[in-house]
């Protein structure tokens, strides 16, 4: 299973971290990069973005085989 990453773009807010856009998820990694160079060239602060990888179920679900720690 060859499964690439996805990554989604967040943006820090009085909140806390949240979703820039319903827009910004489900990207490539260079799909990310050009939104987050997007969102600087238009005055977004760049230390209140952050890009994150977004898991797979797989990811979630795929415990570790450690036995006996």
């Amino acid at each position: 299973m060859n499964k690439k990453n996805t990554y989604r773009i967040e943006e820090e807010t009085t909140t806390g971290w949240t979703l820039v856009d319903s827009e910004y998820v489900n990207l490539s990694k260079e799909e990310a990069q050009q939104k987050v160079d997007a969102l600087i060239q238009t005055g977004t602060t760049p230390s209140r973005i952050r890009v994150v990888v977004e898991l797979s179920l797989i990811h979630i679900s795929d415990p570790t085989r450690r036995r006996g720690i």
